[in-house]
């Protein structure tokens, strides 16, 4: 038989055999789906078209049975980050992208290294280079504990403008501050801990910033988004030097110093004593009753996720019925998420807006211009717009209809949703929705000025105007 004819007959067979399972419903099994025992609590809340399509999007599974504390400002966070640290027995893995060598990173900085030598607790960090590299005298102190250090992007693996932008401390996979705040004194001292009058006249530039504490089957699935950053970064980082990466026994596997090769573990999952969904394994109690799920767009795979988490941020967005708060210390959103926000005011509802002020911005004054171009029209829809006067503003936080509150490192700019690894995490935690509607309610009242049309500041001159128009989309 020729090989045409053969051809021919292959084909027919194929025809033949995938018209039999079609007509007898044979063939490979169906791809199984796992019972969510908090899938009704869950639809009850989001909606099932929203609750699928953060599920499907996100590749996450919302989890029951969580405490979360959302904490505001160092004076807050800062002394409980300090309490969680010293409590891990086991595990310490954490991200930053700020790292000081003042009071306050070098405080965190030793009580790791405490941690790892005296106490044997396995401590990982994943730092961001471009932000890291300054601060020689944190990372001096770490590394001479024995503490494996990832450097992120480190020049010029990626482009400059890519960064590694989440805050996250995960302790034991049980527990996981994770907000806005870096390990820096103007993060995490308040300004009533500044100790003359000399701090206070200079000042600390200090921010309002935010912080969730969490607790339970959400740090698990934290957990798992730090050893998969953990072994992507390090393929990624040594896949063309001389490297060794070697597989650990267990968490308390150390690093061969004998090796002449420069050696990098990847290590066994931390243990859970939750399932995938929450549910508690063993004799242990629940530490409490809420529904979590993280947002997390991971470093390396920014490309495969971005598109998917711009679509989840504006379809929460769009899912306001009365109200929408939302905390953006840069006020250039991204293109789609701006147009998310005009549609829902368009809607007739509500949207409040809290940034930052010319004064008050850190990255100068074109970023300003940039924000304030886009507030005619958002004015003109209904829009609220309230800027800080006290300090800088750095909390970045969404709240709907006081019943989802999404708190993290997102700014939701062009570079925050399509650049940055990113994390968010939202939950229906009652307790901290209601402790955020009190701090929106003190700002108004302390610490913001109202911008309307009538006061709202011009942007004056055509060169002003055309650089925070080139500026804001690659911010």
């Amino acid at each position: 038989m020729n090989s045409h004819i053969q051809s021919r007959w292959q084909f027919v067979s194929i025809l033949i055999v995938a018209i039999y399972n079609l007509a007898f419903n044979y063939g490979p099994p169906p791809v199984p789906t796992y019972y969510n025992p908090y899938e009704q609590q869950a639809i009850q809340w989001l909606g099932e078209d929203l609750y699928h399509q953060i599920q499907n999007l996100s590749g996450q599974n919302i989890t029951g049975n969580n405490k979360l504390n959302l904490y505001i400002d160092g004076s807050e966070f800062y002394r409980q980050y300090l309490v969680n640290l010293n409590k891990a027995v086991r595990t310490i893995d954490l991200q930053t992208y700020l790292w000081c060598d003042d009071e306050s990173g070098l405080a965190v900085a030793n009580i790791l290294a405490k941690k790892a030598k005296s106490e044997h607790v396995r401590v990982r960090i994943i730092a961001d280079w471009m932000n890291f590299k300054e601060h020689r005298h944190a990372y001096k102190i770490l590394s001479d504990a024995g503490i494996q250090i990832l450097e992120f992007n480190k020049f010029p693996e990626q482009s400059l403008s890519k960064r590694m932008h989440e805050k996250i401390a995960i302790l034991d996979g049980k527990s996981v501050m994770a907000g806005g705040a870096n390990f820096c004194n103007e993060y995490l001292i308040d300004k009533d801990d500044l100790k003359n009058e000399h701090e206070r006249k200079i000042g600390l530039k200090l921010w309002h910033d935010l912080v969730m504490d969490m607790y339970g089957p959400v740090a698990r699935k934290y957990q798992e988004g730090f050893d998969r950053n953990w072994e992507e970064i390090l393929r990624f980082k040594f896949q063309h030097h001389s490297v060794r990466l070697r597989y650990a026994h267990s968490l308390q596997d150390k690093i061969d110093t004998k090796n002449k090769k420069p050696e990098y573990l990847l290590y066994p999952p931390t243990p859970s004593t939750y399932s995938e969904f929450g549910e508690v394994l063993g004799e242990q109690e629940a530490p409490g009753t809420e529904l979590a799920i993280p947002l997390w767009q991971h470093p390396y795979l920014w490309k495969q996720q971005s598109a998917n988490f711009i679509q989840i941020y504006t379809q929460i967005i769009q899912k306001t019925k009365k109200r929408a708060i939302l905390y953006m210390p840069y006020f250039i959103p991204h293109k789609k998420f701006y147009q998310a926000i005009l549609k829902t005011l368009k809607l007739g509802k509500e949207v409040w807006i809290f940034s930052n002020s010319k004064d008050t911005n850190d990255m100068g004054r074109a970023l300003s211009n940039s924000s304030r171009l886009l507030y005619k029209k958002l004015l003109q829809s209904g829009a609220r717009i309230f800027e800080i006067k006290t300090r800088g503003m750095h909390a970045k936080a969404l709240l709907i209809d006081n019943q989802y509150l999404m708190v993290g490192s997102n700014n939701f700019t062009r570079r925050s949703m399509r650049s940055n690894g990113e994390q968010m995490v939202l939950t229906n935690s009652q307790e901290s929705i209601s402790k955020f509607q009190a701090m929106v309610n003190n700002d108004i009242k302390l610490e913001y000025n109202e911008i309307t049309l009538k006061n709202l500041p011009k942007v004056k001159g055509i060169f002003r105007r055309l650089w925070a128009k080139i500026l804001a989309p690659w911010f």
